[in-house]
């Protein structure tokens, strides 16, 4: 379900090799925005988060559902827009967009499964 976001994984863990960065944003903001969730907010709320990036960076994605994980990639995207550069600068290097797009291919791998 997530397969169009989670193939910029290896992309954002070699973050500091990327050639074009801004291609790589580009395509992965476009992909997102398939899922996006538009009430992340709220989201980030029902889980105890602030919208900041003190508290979205903190986020346990340990057994956490996809809805946050997208919540929180949307957060980090909308971020982007009021503080240019939040994203390719703070979210990506920190590691929260990669951990985030690890936990949604680890659901898809749990439901795939069980749809055999």
């Amino acid at each position: 379900m997530y397969e169009n976001i989670t193939r910029y994984i290896d992309a954002f863990d070699s973050w500091g090799d990327v050639r074009e960065p801004g291609r790589v944003i580009a395509g992965f903001l476009r992909d997102l925005n398939e899922v996006a969730d538009h009430s992340y907010a709220d989201t980030l709320a029902r889980h105890g988060l602030e919208w900041s990036a003190a508290s979205m960076s903190r986020a346990d994605l340990t057994d956490a559902p996809a809805e946050l994980a997208v919540a929180l990639l949307t957060a980090a995207y909308r971020a982007d827009h009021f503080s240019n550069g939040i994203l390719e600068n703070k979210f990506i290097p920190s590691g929260l967009a990669s951990r985030c797009l690890r936990r949604l291919r680890e659901l898809d791998s749990q439901s795939q499964g069980l749809d055999d």
